[in-house]
């Protein structure tokens, strides 16, 4: 198993070697491949901000789950390496840097073909940054209160509908466990994907006239049932009023 993730990553490097070692340059996204004990054996970049502040070198000799946060080691566990065979695993994860602070990555992954290993590709989530939390710098605060208090329920999305906050109402209706399930997913990944072509129009006539009301859409449920809901929807600006 251990000759064919080799023989993988060979792959890997002669492909990007065709391209003059620039085929990964043009991908924002650090991709990693882990052996089966999650052992980092390749990663694409150089640039220490994409490698968590290690250099290349520091970053070989680590294992994935070394450098994930402490209390999201076991749900990693749980959804990564429980996942189908051949299915793409999205999971938004934390990740310690060098520096001891963390940073909020979007992690998606695929097992190898012959399964010696995963080959991973993460982005930092810029939804969990204070720059996109800044629905309003004096009032964010208080608008995660409320829509984490609030008895209805509220899905806070950012402008490519990628979830970025729910209410406690949303988790009952739908059945999921906690807000991991939604953060960083499409919010039209949880409507039924017969009413999603009259979602994305609802979207487009929100984002024009800043406020939509009474879209009736049936949502995803974790066991694959639906529910229907009505929704109202507005748009969020900043204090320059941008969107």
């Amino acid at each position: 198993m251990e000759d064919e993730l080799r023989q993988n990553i060979n792959q890997l490097k002669n492909f990007d070697n065709i391209f003059d070692g620039k085929t990964f340059e043009i991908i924002d996204s650090l991709i990693i491949v882990v052996d089966n004990e999650l052992s980092i054996q390749y990663c694409n970049k150089t640039d220490q901000n994409k490698l968590f502040g290690y250099t290349k070198k520091e970053l070989l000799t680590k294992d994935l789950i070394s450098i994930i946060k402490d209390d999201e080691k076991n749900y990693f566990r749980d959804n990564f390496l429980n996942n189908p065979i051949n299915e793409i695993i999205k999971l938004n994860i934390k990740f310690k840097r060098k520096n001891g602070k963390y940073t909020s990555y979007i992690l998606k992954g695929i097992p190898l073909k012959n399964q010696s290993g995963y080959i991973l590709s993460l982005d930092i989530n810029l939804k969990s940054s204070p720059a996109h939390m800044d629905f309003s710098k004096n009032n964010s605060t208080l608008f995660e209160s409320l829509v984490k208090t609030t008895s209805d329920a509220i899905i806070v999305s950012d402008l490519k509908t990628n979830i970025i906050s729910i209410s406690e109402k949303v988790l009952k209706l739908s059945g999921f466990e906690d807000e991991t399930s939604f953060r960083g997913i499409s919010s039209f990944d949880f409507i039924h994907p017969d009413d999603r072509k009259l979602a994305k129009e609802n979207l487009l006539k929100t984002l024009r006239n800043g406020e939509i009301k009474g879209a009736k859409y049936r949502f995803v449920k974790k066991d694959g049932g639906y529910y229907r809901g009505e929704l109202n929807a507005s748009v969020i600006k900043d204090p320059k009023g941008n969107p």
